[in-house]
């Protein structure tokens, strides 16, 4: 049984390989063109969220009874949704054009800490280590903590 993140896409398929019908799947789920496939959601949740992976994990054939339009072979492939990788400072610098100072913010955000807790980790002020917050948030676009977190931790449930 697939797990959260997976889905299933059913392709007609005259004339072709197992292999090619995993790679159109895996395509497809990729692109969110999925059409008649459930739990197959390629859109970003956010405008900066990377594009997910996909991966083939399973394919088998229909019986003959459920041929497509002129006899077709229908293959049904599950397509998993891969994890991705957390954010680095240098993406988040790229990216969003944050200092190095206030990438190391931003990390230090996503895993929680506090202003004082960042102070006192970074060798800074309080205040500083506000201003450097409150400067990540409005670069980024967000409003809080919490969602610096689900950007740097794309998968992380607890976000």
């Amino acid at each position: 049984m697939p797990h959260a993140g997976a889905g299933v896409i059913a392709l007609h398929a005259s004339g072709a390989s197992l292999r090619q019908v995993a790679t159109r799947a895996v395509h497809r789920a990729a692109k969110g063109l999925a059409g008649g496939a459930s739990n197959v959601n390629a859109a970003p949740t956010a405008a900066h969220e990377p594009p997910a992976t996909y991966t083939a994990v399973d394919a088998f054939e229909l019986p003959v009874s459920a041929a497509g339009p002129g006899g077709e072979r229908i293959w049904v492939v599950v397509v998993e949704r891969g994890r991705r990788q957390p954010v680095s400072r240098q993406e988040l610098e790229e990216q969003f054009g944050l200092t190095p100072r206030e990438s190391e913010v931003a990390l230090a955000m996503a895993d929680r800490m506090s202003s004082p807790e960042i102070a006192s980790a970074l060798g800074i002020s309080r205040n500083t280590a506000r201003r450097h917050c409150e400067r990540v948030l409005t670069k980024l676009a967000l409003r809080s903590r919490r969602e610096i977190r689900a950007l740097v931790y794309p998968d992380d449930a607890t976000a």
